[in-house]
């Protein structure tokens, strides 16, 4: 959420001020959010919504979904999901980590 918010927020995010005056960006918010400006009422429940459909979706097959939290993500869950080895010598990417709860 706070990830979002600071997206929405010309004080974090240099590009936000051409979003009034750029009808594909203000189309993708409506379609993705709901609408074109922050409100964490309504973000929370996109996402939780979101959530909720991907799980469903996945209902039957949950050996197709990884959830990962990534604030402990590593290689060892999602390289044993891929079915692939470990990368040696590569520390898991972490950027954009924003605050911790």
């Amino acid at each position: 959420l706070d990830a979002v918010r600071r997206h929405f927020d010309p004080a974090h995010n240099q590009l936000r001020a051409g979003w009034d005056s750029d009808p594909f960006t203000n189309r993708i918010h409506h379609l993705t959010y709901g609408r074109e400006d922050f409100d964490a009422p309504t973000f929370l429940a996109r996402y939780r919504r979101h959530n909720e459909n991907v799980r469903d979706y996945f209902r039957h097959r949950p050996e197709d979904l990884l959830v990962m939290h990534m604030k402990n993500a590593g290689w060892s869950r999602l390289c044993e999901f891929l079915d692939v080895p470990i990368p040696e010598g590569v520390d898991y990417p972490r950027a954009n980590g924003g605050k911790t709860a």
